[in-house]
């Protein structure tokens, strides 16, 4: 399965789908999605359920004799790369329509690379 069919922000939206489906099988393995009214509050899942897997992930790794902190730092790293890549991707695609519009200009290369130069940093310095 190639989660990057659709780009960046759809696997990101793809990883997200199979957490919530683990959540799910989490909160009821524990008994969890029987409790009243958890399901109406999405933050319910994401802050008690999470929670309460994460820990049980740590006791897992606790007993392979992995640090706890090495999996979080682990995590933070994918996380932190799959953002980047979806708002780099964001960027580019914003860039697309000013490539068009600079090589449609009638005036010198010099000035359209001035022109494109000033809209590259423009978009990058809103999506910094």
């Amino acid at each position: 399965m190639d989660i990057y069919a659709g780009g960046a922000a759809a696997a990101n939206d793809i990883r997200a789908g199979w957490a919530l489906a683990g959540l799910f099988a989490y909160a009821k393995e524990t008994g969890q999605d029987t409790e009243p009214g958890w399901q109406e509050d999405p933050t319910a899942i994401v802050t008690e359920v999470a929670g309460d897997l994460i820990a049980s992930v740590f006791h897992v790794a606790r007993r392979l004799d992995i640090d706890p902190d090495s999996l979080v730092s682990s995590a933070y790293l994918h996380f932190t790369e799959e953002v980047a890549e979806e708002a780099q991707e964001a960027a580019m695609e914003e860039l697309e329509p000013c490539a068009h519009e600079a090589s449609a200009m009638p005036t010198g290369a010099l000035h359209r690379v001035r022109w494109a130069f000033s809209r590259v940093r423009r978009v990058f310095s809103r999506s910094a």
